[in-house]
């Protein structure tokens, strides 16, 4: 398959292109990324609480061991939604 045609979706559902993928993330230094949606595929998968505060410590408050790059305005709209979880 021609590159410019997978989609992230085919790209993460085969073996193959997810190595090279992820491979490729490691090396532009942005892997958390790819972190974060594995770790909020498996949250729809089977959601809890247990499971929203890891991806909140995790990927979305300030200063998180990987933290992903949304705005100031988005990573306070989630904190303040999931206040009551903690």
């Amino acid at each position: 398959m021609p590159v410019d045609s997978a989609t992230l979706r085919t790209i993460l559902g085969t073996p193959s292109y997810y190595r090279q993928f992820r491979a490729f993330a490691e090396r532009e230094y942005n892997v958390e990324n790819l972190d974060f949606l594995e770790a909020a595929a498996a949250y729809r998968r089977s959601p809890s609480k247990t499971r929203a505060i890891a991806i909140l410590d995790r990927f979305v408050k300030e200063n998180s061991a990987s933290q992903v790059n949304i705005s100031f305005t988005q990573r306070e709209d989630v904190l303040t939604a999931t206040s009551g979880y903690e």
